[in-house]
């Protein structure tokens, strides 16, 4: 692995670099991660790949993407550049890579990586083989994708819950997903659902930069009625209502 170099910082994390551009890496005050790095390696004696990865600690990020230009050997001493694309959100690792096992393997990569990670947008470009020249290769896109969502504030999901007891007398249970997209803690205030056959733990919660919290759920039904409730998490942004509905499904036994 390449000794990294602190070449400045973004949106409150250090950025390191690989003096030959094959790794950049974000290192927020916390320890968390963002890495953008290039890769060569060859399984079994015969198979061969070249690629690229975002990988990140520390927690997810919401949005990634790698535009990747992979360069050819072609006629004489020129070079011919496939271009390939890989993209995924709510997570912490994204690859996008060629492989060959016969045939013309590439001799060279260079890649666009971006990355929507605590509450802001990062990008470069990384590089691993040798720097050839294509007429004609494209320029990589300009600034992000249009479908990602602005960056930072507070997920909050599922804002309907139903839960199903299999029986009366017997609970069921789910969660909701508090996500922190800031790039610094914050704290949220969970209330008690308005009716008693449902239950979460109730008080003041401090999520870390980047990181999620489960209000756990349950229901505890009385009897064979459904039955309805709802309560607030309050954000930052403002309170979050989440509606609770519950239902027993009671199996009919077989006749014997």
């Amino acid at each position: 692995m390449p000794s990294l170099v602190k070449t400045g910082s973004e949106s409150g994390a250090e950025r390191w670099a690989a003096p030959d551009d094959s790794v950049v890496e974000f290192r927020a005050p916390d320890g968390a991660t963002l890495r953008f790095a290039t890769y060569r390696k060859i399984t079994f004696l015969v198979k061969k790949e070249i690629g690229v990865r975002i990988t990140t600690t520390g927690g997810l990020f919401d949005a990634a993407r790698i535009d990747a230009h992979y360069f050819v050997k072609a006629a004489g001493q020129t070079y011919a550049a496939h271009l390939d694309a890989d993209e995924t959100t709510n997570d912490t690792y994204l690859d996008e890579y060629e492989w060959k096992i016969m045939g013309e393997f590439p001799v060279a990569v260079a890649a666009l990586c971006r990355a929507q990670w605590r509450g802001a947008r990062f990008s470069a470009t990384v590089r691993r083989g040798p720097r050839v020249q294509v007429a004609g290769e494209p320029a990589f896109p300009d600034g992000y994708p249009d479908t990602w969502q602005t960056p930072g504030g507070v997920l909050v999901k599922p804002t309907q819950l139903h839960l199903t007891s299999r029986a009366a007398g017997l609970t069921a249970r789910g969660s909701v997903l508090i996500r922190n997209r800031e790039g610094t803690a914050l704290s949220v205030t969970v209330s008690a659902p308005t009716s008693d056959q449902f239950r979460v733990e109730t008080g003041d919660v401090r999520i870390p930069p980047g990181g999620d919290y489960y209000a756990d759920v349950v229901f505890l039904p009385r009897g064979a009625e459904p039955a309805t409730a709802a309560f607030t998490i309050v954000t930052p942004e403002g309170p979050r209502t989440i509606a609770l509905n519950g239902d027993v499904r009671q199996k009919t036994p077989k006749p014997s």
